[in-house]
C-alpha cells in the first residue's frame, strides 16, 4: 500500500538516503501514549498496539489518530481462551502539533502495552509503503517462526514482535542476528532492522520460544522515499 505524505517546513529536498533510529516511549497501565521526547517534526514513528481484553472478546480496534495501518492481529474465542487480544502496528510522519500529545491506543478495561518508536529520515519524506504483514498464533505452543519479506526499496525498516499473554515464563524472542532488539520485558520482544542505501536487502526470521500461553507473532516493514 502505497501512502503519499506531503509534509512542508522540515528537511531538504530530494529522496531519503537514510533512517536513524531516535528512540522509544512505551506504556503499560494506560490506554495513552506520546511519541518519544527526543522526536521531531518530519520523523517517521512506528505505534506497535497490543491489548488484552481479560475475556474470550477481542478488544475493540483503536488506531491512533492520523497513524496507518501496517497490519493488525487477533486473537479471541477458543484460540484467546479467557485472553482476547489485539496486536497491532502503524505508521505516521510526525508533525509539529504531534509532539507532547496523547495518542489513545485502546479503549475500555485489560492489559495494555503500546510502544512509539521514532526514526529519523536524512531528509524529508515524501511518500511512505508498508508491507509484509504476517502473524503466527496465538497457541499455547511455539507458533511457527515467521518470515520477513525483504521491503521492495530501500530506505526501509522490517520489524518483529513476539508476544505472550501470560508474563510467566519470559519469552524468548529472536530475529535473524541482523536485526536489532528495541525492547524486552516479561511479555515482549520488539526487533527492527534498517535498510538503509547501499544495505542488501534481504528475509528476516522472527522467532519465539514456548512461553507457555497464548505465545503470538508478528511482523511487516515501511518503506520510505
Amino acid at each position: 500500500m502505497l501512502m503519499l505524505n506531503q509534509y512542508g517546513g522540515f528537511g531538504s529536498r530530494g529522496s531519503v538516503d537514510n533512517l536513524l533510529y531516535i528512540a522509544i516511549n512505551t506504556v503499560t497501565t494506560n490506554t495513552l501514549i506520546q511519541v518519544p521526547t527526543a522526536t521531531e517534526a518530519g520523523d517517521l514513528v512506528i505505534c506497535v498496539q497490543h491489548q488484552a481484553s481479560g475475556s474470550s472478546t477481542v478488544p475493540t480496534a483503536v488506531q491512533p489518530s492520523g497513524f496507518s495501518y501496517v497490519g493488525a492481529g487477533t486473537q479471541g474465542g477458543a484460540a484467546g481462551g479467557s485472553n482476547g487480544a489485539r496486536l497491532s502496528m502503524s505508521y505516521k510522519v510526525v508533525q509539529s502539533a504531534d509532539l507532547g500529545v496523547d495518542f489513545t491506543c485502546g479503549s475500555g478495561a485489560g492489559y495494555y502495552q503500546h510502544h512509539m518508536i521514532a526514526f529519523r529520515p536524512s531528509r524529508r519524506i515524501v511518500s511512505v509503503e508498508t508491507g509484509g504483514w504476517d502473524t503466527s498464533g496465538p497457541t499455547e505452543n511455539n507458533p511457527a517462526a515467521l518470515t520477513i519479506v525483504a521491503p521492495t526499496y530501500r530506505p526501509s525498516i522490517s520489524f518483529g514482535v513476539s508476544q505472550v499473554q501470560s508474563s510467566d515464563p519470559t519469552p524468548t524472542g529472536t530475529i535473524t542476528s541482523t536485526g536489532t532488539q528495541v525492547f524486552t520485558d516479561t511479555r515482549r520482544d520488539v526487533y527492527y532492522r534498517i535498510f538503509n542505501n547501499l544495505v542488501t536487502l534481504e528475509d528476516l526470521t522472527i522467532d519465539v520460544g514456548d512461553a507457555g500461553n497464548m505465545n503470538h507473532l508478528c511482523c511487516g516493514w515501511v518503506a520510505v522515499r
